[in-house]
């Protein structure tokens, strides 16, 4: 009785007719610690997120630092191939100059001391020496342009020379190296025909042309026989000059052709037994690519061969003035 009249008795009990102020007080402290727990919550919530969204900020921003470097290390590898390229073909060269000196240089040294040991030890006649002397011209003529294509190389090589463009004027260089070379046209009793007008400018490195101009009128000397013209030419346009040796000579094949400026030296000797090593065409390429110029050849055998090369003119690199002058 006691159980079922007090315990499971259900009991109704109303706190606000009981006492009205304490619960009002009651609903206001409940309501004030139900919205500072879901304040809690938010601002757990916001710093979960800001330091999920820093967190995720920082591994974008290493992702971007790892991708740059990934970027750098592939440039520099890119560098490193390209550097490991020049420096195998420099070694290439290296190793053809030294060959070059080696064999070619010590040839005419060696015709001239022969020359002189059999001056010396035997009773020579003047006709003898006379029929020896073109020979040995021809091999000094080899010598002293190996060397000075030698030289330009090196200095090129140890300067990394850069073009120092100037007005230069085509026809009086044109001049002095056709005196220059007149007598290797003389020994093959050769005409050079100079066409060229009383002035043509140009804008390019004097020493850089001059060297153009001895390695392409020596070629076309050398492969042209006796009695055999050259001739210098010019083409001139309001922007550029172009310049055509052509010769009489032997010509060359189309194969030919594309094998004067590959990667490798490419030589032949000349209708005279002339010899060559093939650095003076490659560097004549360089040189008139560091002055914007081009170079090219056309050649028919047993007809002859043309070189041509171009530069910018000078007036052509000179910015008109305010008055327009």
């Amino acid at each position: 009785y006691y159980v079922s009249s007090l315990v499971i008795r259900p009991y109704h009990f109303d706190l606000k007719h009981v006492n009205y102020f304490f619960y009002l007080i009651n609903h206001i402290s409940a309501l004030i610690l139900i919205f500072y727990a879901l304040y809690l919550i938010k601002i757990e919530n916001s710093t979960y997120q800001f330091t999920l969204v820093k967190k995720g900020n920082e591994l974008e921003q290493q992702n971007r630092e790892i991708e740059d470097q990934k970027q750098q290390i592939g440039e520099k590898a890119t560098i490193l191939e390209h550097k490991t390229r020049e420096l195998a073909e420099l070694n290439q060269v290296k190793n053809r100059m030294f060959s070059v000196i080696a064999h070619d240089l010590k040839t005419p040294m060696y015709a001239l001391r022969n020359l002189f040991t059999n001056m010396e030890q035997e009773q020579m006649s003047a006709q003898d020496i006379k029929d020896l002397v073109p020979g040995i011209i021809n091999e000094m003529n080899f010598a002293t342009g190996l060397m000075e294509n030698l030289l330009v190389w090196a200095r090129d090589q140890m300067k990394n020379a850069r073009a120092q463009p100037e007005h230069l004027d085509i026809s009086e260089m044109a001049a002095e190296v056709v005196k220059l070379i007149r007598l290797q046209a003389f020994n093959k009793n050769i005409q050079i025909i100079n066409t060229l007008p009383s002035y043509a400018n140009c804008f390019a490195d004097r020493e850089m042309v001059n060297l153009v101009f001895r390695n392409l009128l020596s070629n076309a000397i050398k492969f042209t026989p006796q009695g055999g013209t050259v001739t210098l030419s010019v083409t001139e346009t309001e922007e550029r000059i172009e310049v055509h040796i052509i010769d009489s000579g032997i010509g060359m094949s189309e194969q030919t052709v594309q094998q004067l400026f590959g990667n490798e030296y490419f030589s032949t000797r000349g209708t005279n037994n002339e010899s060559g090593t093939g650095v003076g065409l490659s560097l004549c390429r360089d040189f008139l690519e560091k002055n914007e110029g081009h170079i090219r050849v056309t050649s028919t055998e047993g007809e002859g061969s043309t070189f041509s090369f171009n530069l910018p003119r000078y007036n052509f690199h000179i910015k008109p003035s305010a008055d327009g002058e």
